[in-house]
Parts: structure tokens; C-alpha cells; sequence
């Protein structure tokens, strides 16, 4: 029997799409038909990897487009056959390559979530590089991803000492203890992330988390609160806002405080600029209408929960109850 209801937000990960490229100014790009044109889309703008068909994306312009892009943006643009070859052209073909070819190999690893390879990739770019926080940030998150939370927690502490001024290794410790279930050492080093820099909502985001399944429902609904208020302001200034999941956390909290209108309040507003809405948030949007007596409205996003997952226990339990009239 599947079971949602209860627990944390999950993180969902995000199946991934290449997408064609629509438009260099106001025409659309022609399509790309010959080895010819691939390279000079490419060298115009290495994101038209994405555009080319897969049958005539060879190492040489693969290379060509992380030269011209980036790594991160065009890791997923690379056939998986071609990683090897394309890493040799950008780093040399000499047997003892240098850590950055390693911790490249790593992420595509990581970008096709083979997790044990990435960690030995990660491992060799440790070993012949100069100590670097990234390196052991990254393969901490592949033993996080593995559930090996404290082979995760070393390297995170690892990452911390080459750099204690730097927020993000705490918030990565700091997630894994959650991983265990250790509250405490959760929340403190989350108190560290914010000590370094208060301003970033998502640490305070990332506390109210801890809280809110402690029970310590007023800490939680504070830092929630001061997320969305930091993350308003900072992410307005790019014209995005990040603050969904921070309404959600303290829609959940208020939810689990029987504050139902409250929840539905704020999940509303995290419908507002979420990306996407989860089986387990349309399940968890339609309690709170339940609790609220809205019927219509919570059978509704009980349905929406059982497209997306027909097996949700929970939610044909309680679709089953609002049509009884229960």
C-alpha cells in the first residue's frame, strides 16, 4: 500500500527534457540538417547543441559547444556514448588527466545518476587535484543520493574546513543530518548557513523544514515566514520569485496545526510560481479543503493527485469518504 500523506516534502527529481532552441532573435532556427550546419550553430551559440539531431552530435562538437557555453548548461545535450571522447578533446588524451577531467566525468555520472561511478570519478579528482570544497561537495551529494548519509556528512565537513566562510556546505551537512533524523545537528549547522549569510532565504527555508517536523510549528511558520519575505525581495530584483516552496512548508505547518484556511492560503500562493505540483501536494491542497469544508475543491485535488499517481492509497481513501459524504 502506497503512503504519502505524512512526512517531509519530498524532493522530486525532474525527469530531464532536451528542448529545442526557438528562436536566435525573432525567426526560428532553421532546422539543422548537415554536419556543416551543426558546427556553425554551434560556434554561434554553443546552447544550439540542444537543436542538433542527435545522429550528427559527434565529441569534436560537443567540445566545441561546452568551449563556447559552458559545462553545466550543455550536460545534458551530450549523448552518454560520446562522454569519454569529448572529455579527451577538451583535456588531452594523456593517461594521467588532471582533476578537472575527473570531476567533469563525475557530473555526467551524476547526470545520468550512475552515483558509484560518479563517486569513484570524484574520488580521483581529489586525489590529483589541490584540495577543492567542490569536489568533495559533489561526491558527498553522490553518497547522499545513495543513502550513505554519513560517508555524505565526512566529505560535507570536509568541504566545510576548506571553506568555513561558505554557506552552501552547511546546508548540504545539514540536509543529510535530516537524512538521518538528527534534528539537532540539522538545525546548527543550518544556524551556521544563516550566520554566514543571512540574507539567503532558502537557509531559513531550510530550518523551518527542520522545525516543522519537530513540532516547533511556531519556529518553523517564522522562518518560513522570513523565506518568503528574503526570497520576494531578492529574487524580484532577476523578475523571478523562488518562494513556492516556502509557502508550501508553511502551508503543511499550518495544516498540521488544523489552521486549514491559512493552508489553503498559501498553497495558493505557492501555485502561483511553482514549476510543478506533485501528486503529494495536490493530495496534501486537497485536506486542507476538506478541513476548510470546501467538498468540490478537495475532491478536485484528490483526483488531480490520483492522475498523477493511481495508486495513492490515501487519496482514494479520503475521495472515497468526501463521496460517501463521510
Amino acid at each position: 500500500m502506497k503512503s504519502k500523506g505524512d512526512g517531509h516534502n519530498p524532493i522530486a527529481k525532474h525527469q530531464r527534457q532536451e528542448t529545442n532552441m526557438t528562436e536566435f532573435s525573432q525567426n526560428e532556427e532553421p532546422t539543422i540538417t548537415t554536419p556543416q550546419e551543426a558546427l556553425a550553430a554551434v560556434m554561434r551559440d554553443g546552447d544550439a547543441l540542444r537543436s542538433v539531431p542527435r545522429e550528427l552530435r559527434t565529441a569534436r562538437l560537443c567540445a566545441s559547444a561546452i568551449i563556447n557555453e559552458g559545462w553545466r548548461e550543455l550536460s545534458h545535450a551530450i549523448p552518454q556514448e560520446l562522454w569519454d571522447e569529448t572529455l579527451s578533446m577538451l583535456y588531452g588524451n594523456d593517461v594521467d588527466k588532471p582533476a578537472g577531467y575527473h570531476a567533469d566525468l563525475g557530473s555526467a555520472h551524476m547526470n545520468e545518476e550512475r552515483y558509484d561511478e560518479a563517486i569513484k570519478a570524484y574520488t580521483e579528482a581529489i586525489k590529483r587535484g589541490a584540495p577543492d570544497l567542490e569536489h568533495y561537495r559533489k561526491r558527498g551529494a553522490a553518497y547522499k543520493e545513495k543513502g550513505e548519509y554519513d560517508s555524505a556528512i565526512g566529505d560535507f565537513t570536509e568541504a566545510i574546513a576548506l571553506a568555513p566562510d561558505k554557506a552552501d556546505p552547511y546546508i548540504d551537512r545539514g540536509k543529510a543530518h535530516l537524512k538521518k533524523g538528527r534534528f539537532d545537528e540539522a538545525i546548527g549547522d543550518f544556524d551556521r548557513a544563516i550566520a554566514v549569510n543571512p540574507k539567503n532565504a532558502r537557509h531559513y527555508e531550510s530550518r523551518g523544514e527542520v522545525y516543522r517536523m519537530m513540532g516547533r510549528h511556531d519556529r518553523a511558520i517564522d522562518d518560513y515566514t522570513h523565506a518568503i519575505k528574503l526570497g520576494t525581495e531578492e529574487d524580484n530584483l532577476f523578475g523571478f520569485t523562488f518562494v513556492d516552496s516556502a509557502y508550501e512548508g508553511r502551508a503543511m505547518t499550518y495544516a498540521d496545526m488544523g489552521e486549514y484556511e491559512l493552508a489553503v492560503k498559501d498553497y495558493d500562493e505557492a501555485s502561483k510560481t511553482a514549476m510543478f505540483s506533485s501528486d503529494t501536494t495536490s493530495f496534501r491542497r486537497g485536506v486542507a479543503h476538506a478541513g476548510c469544508g470546501n467538498r468540490e475543491e478537495a475532491i478536485k485535488y484528490f483526483e488531480w493527485a490520483l492522475e498523477r499517481d493511481p495508486d495513492f492509497e490515501e487519496a482514494k481513501i479520503e475521495l472515497q469518504k468526501l463521496r460517501q459524504g463521510c
